[in-house]
């Protein structure tokens, strides 16, 4: 493994034993205090945990029980945040070169090095510009550059897409894709896109800990954690596998086709959009009676949030069914939408 960390920081409950692979993008996913921040904040040099220990590429990073602490500028680590924090007295090309310049390479090293990556992040015609006179996107390709200029053993991205326009995400992301391939990188985000798109795995953190992990594809379509599933646009339901289905903790049957032990714990899932949402009772299987809490627009259409699932139905639908916070109303699971599996 190019990556092994594990490490501790008592007052914010941070607990978290990871490794990434050489040329692995590794997506970070959690909810506000997760321990996201913190995470990157202890592989970068800014936070020192309580206990634990940090190596790269066979070099560590940190061993506490052994007194070993490795300043920032001397881990081959480089950190990129959400805003580009550029120097603005700087060219892009002069902000690009920063890194190299200060690792000891000659000026025209740096600067040959500067031309490279800003013409990889397709912002070559942009090196003569100050950070004032560059739009948000074209700004964070300057800072991407400025990133990876000094050739990191470990790209560290922390939400590098979150204040860019809807309209500019895609094309950056598309050019993201083309840099961190065949690069270790950790990525953090709250966009699911951006972890299906990007990273190689995923590593789900709740509370300080790690929830679930695994090949981003499988977590994100088979989540094991609510906060998961909600990222991944899924309805979860937990309990132990039957002949048929699934038995939740309070008797509730699911039906649907699945796999796992009978008798083992197991979930379900389901796209609110396969949910059907009627004020009577229908008389068929997976009928739950819920509670709207929620009304939420999204689009063409209008999520309906409960206290244990969402349905995705029209605006049409739901002025017809006069839905609102504290409504009594009925959802239907059809079988062959819902899907059950292990835990």
């Amino acid at each position: 493994m190019t990556l092994h960390l594990d490490a501790r920081v008592a007052e914010r409950g941070f607990d978290v034993r990871l490794e990434v692979a050489e040329g692995e993008t590794l997506a970070i996913l959690g909810p506000n205090g997760a321990g996201k921040s913190t995470l990157l904040s202890i592989l970068a040099g800014l936070l020192r945990p309580d206990s634990g220990s940090a190596r790269l590429d066979g070099k560590s990073l940190f061993d506490l029980d052994r007194g070993q602490w490795l300043p920032p500028h001397q881990r081959g680590i480089s950190l990129l945040a959400q805003e580009p924090l550029l120097f603005p007295h700087l060219s892009a090309l002069e902000n690009v070169a920063f890194g190299p310049r200060s690792a000891g390479r000659s000026r025209a090293e740096a600067r040959a090095s500067a031309h490279h990556w800003l013409a990889a992040v397709e912002a070559a015609e942009l090196s003569a510009s100050r950070p004032a006179q560059l739009s948000g996107g074209q700004a964070q390709r300057v800072a991407i550059a400025r990133a990876l200029a000094p050739e990191p053993r470990l790209l560290l991205l922390d939400e590098p897409l979150a204040a860019l326009d809807v309209a500019v995400a895609p094309t950056l992301r598309r050019m993201l894709r083309a840099v961190l391939s065949g690069r270790t990188a950790i990525l953090v985000t709250h966009e699911v896109l951006d972890a299906l798109t990007l990273a190689d795995r995923v590593v789900v953190l709740g509370d300080g800990m790690i929830v679930e992990q695994g090949v981003t594809a499988e977590v994100l379509q088979r989540p094991r954690h609510p906060f998961t599933a909600r990222l991944a646009g899924l309805n979860l339901l937990t309990g132990v596998r039957t002949a048929t289905g699934l038995r939740m903790p309070d008797g509730t049957l699911v039906d649907g086709p699945g796999t796992g032990a009978i008798g083992a714990p197991a979930a379900a899932a389901t796209r609110p959009s396969a949910v059907s949402v009627q004020l009577e009772q229908p008389h068929v299987p997976n009928a739950f009676a819920v509670i709207v809490q929620d009304l939420e627009p999204r689009g063409d259409s209008v999520r309906v949030r409960t206290a244990s699932m969402a349905a995705d139905i029209s605006p049409g639908r739901a002025a017809a069914l006069g839905l609102s916070p504290g409504v009594p109303v009925w959802f239907t699971l059809p079988e062959t939408e819902v899907s059950i599996y292990a835990l």
